[in-house]
């Protein structure tokens, strides 16, 4: 089972997700990414009458729409439309948010080695009550900042926000950066390219943020 998730940039990774998928099942995110020479390619290694892979597209654009725009040529619409499951938005199955948001929470701080923390009840309301135009990939990401201490939604109260000794702003700040960035790099075990492409960062301010928080890639390996 191979899954692929597919970017412009990453596109050119279709014939390595072909060859490890032979007798098994190669599952692409976003097809419409690929070039039309490569949409060709791929249709090509499932025109044998014995097809050497099961192949699943992913993508939360409509299959017909994208072929009428021409991000995926006619033989590869083929291809998928033979079999279709439409997945309803998190917006229309607001009872699956809260079993989802304590799932991907779970299954965060058991990676991190953290205790899970309990959930309030208003934020599970917020929760319920937000549009989720990413759907499962941004309740997900809400969960893994909620384990880390950082709380996914403005309505609810801040935990850097406490009684005590009073800290600068910027030193909040900087020390919220350092610890979203560290927990970054032991998800993902310490693979810049996942924790840049995770943080929404170029890779060179990655590596700036770590060198100035004295974080080493080689320290988050193998975690």
């Amino acid at each position: 089972f191979i899954y692929c998730e597919l970017t412009a940039a990453n596109a050119h990774k279709l014939n390595d997700a072909i060859a490890q998928a032979q007798g098994g099942t190669l599952v692409l995110s976003h097809p419409e990414h690929l070039t039309h020479e490569q949409q060709h390619q791929l249709v090509q290694a499932q025109s044998h009458e014995k097809r050497p892979f099961r192949l699943i597209g992913i993508g939360s654009a409509s299959l017909v729409a994208l072929a009428g725009s021409s991000q995926i040529v006619a033989e590869l619409y083929y291809c998928f439309a033979m079999t279709q499951i439409a997945c309803l938005p998190l917006s229309r199955r607001p009872d699956d948010i809260e079993p989802l948001f304590h799932h991907y929470l779970q299954k965060t701080c058991q990676r991190l080695n953290h205790p899970v923390p309990e959930v309030d009840s208003h934020l599970l309301k917020g929760m319920i009550r937000r549009a989720w135009p990413n759907n499962v990939r941004e309740l997900a990401n809400a969960a893994e900042l909620y384990a880390v201490g950082v709380l996914p939604l403005a309505d609810t109260v801040n935990p850097l926000m406490h009684v005590g000794e009073p800290t600068p702003l910027d030193r909040r700040v900087e020390d919220v950066e350092r610890q979203i960035i560290t927990e970054a790099l032991n998800l993902h075990q310490g693979r810049i390219n996942e924790v840049a492409e995770y943080l929404l960062i170029p890779r060179k301010k990655l590596y700036l943020r770590m060198k100035k928080y004295g974080l080493s890639k080689e320290h988050y390996k193998g975690f």
